[in-house]
């Protein structure tokens, strides 16, 4: 998730613990919900909104061209408790 400061500069907030993990069902109801694409373009940093953003790039020193297709998704249940979090908890020394 992005939210942009007071002074115009974006930060970038984990939704969940980089320790923990959801157990979520592939059958449940709900939606898939996308984010933007930031792509560095020669005019300066490009946002896309799209479920998959196309890329593609010359490399002229070494005659290659690249491509990539980008997608930032994120599940959004109908409710939320179908889905359970778990994190990793150190135990007392």
């Amino acid at each position: 998730m992005s939210r942009a400061n007071d002074q115009a500069v974006d930060s970038v907030y984990d939704m969940i613990a980089p320790d923990s993990a959801i157990l979520a069902s592939t059958t449940a109801s709900g939606a898939m919900v996308y984010g933007a694409i930031s792509i560095v373009e020669d005019s300066g940093v490009e946002i896309y909104a799209a479920q998959r953003v196309p890329h593609s790039w010359s490399d002229k020193d070494n005659s290659l061209w690249t491509q990539r297709v980008s997608s930032r998704y994120c599940p959004a249940p109908a409710d939320t408790a179908t889905w359970q979090t778990y994190t990793v908890i150190d135990p007392a020394p």
